[in-house]
């Protein structure tokens, strides 16, 4: 199982705290769904980077890659978004693109750092899912299929409302 420790700050709305609990804390909870979730994302993936980049040039590497994307390799990115565990998180026109675009080899978009693209559901998290006790919290890395009223229920059931 992935255990990552993704940086919550960058999700934060300005004056927000993260409140890392105390002894008591439940550090997470395991979820085992019994059937899978209807596919509704196939046209999203992430970007692996190698050698990683600080974290505060992550924005700036998000747009090297979506740029690189639809200028070198010629497919049309609709959307790039912040993601806590990797540089970003993608979205394209089509999934057969997205397919195509996750089967090719690593690719160096700016001459010094190479870049993998995987399947939104296929990323480092792809197990992880770290939650707080009590208060307001905020998933990080959670699954997209998994984004609906029922499973965000049973994720939270043990501590939550």
């Amino acid at each position: 199982m992935a255990n990552l420790n993704p940086n919550p700050l960058r999700f934060l709305m300005h004056g927000l705290v993260v409140h890392a609990g105390g002894d008591f804390r439940i550090p997470r909870v395991d979820l085992t769904v019994p059937q899978r979730p209807a596919r509704r994302h196939e046209d999203f993936y992430v970007a692996i980077v190698e050698p990683i980049p600080l974290e505060q040039d992550w924005d700036h590497h998000r747009a090297l890659i979506a740029n690189f994307v639809q200028d070198e390799l010629h497919y049309e990115v609709c959307n790039s978004f912040w993601y806590p565990s990797v540089v970003g998180f993608f979205q394209m026109r089509s999934a057969m693109n997205r397919d195509a675009l996750v089967l090719s080899p690593p690719e160096f978009y700016d001459g010094v750092h190479s870049v993998i693209f995987v399947n939104h559901d296929q990323c480092p998290n792809w197990r992880a899912a770290n939650y707080h006790r009590e208060g307001w919290f905020m998933f990080l890395d959670f699954p997209l299929d998994f984004i609906d009223r029922h499973h965000v229920h049973q994720a939270v059931t043990s501590f939550g409302k």
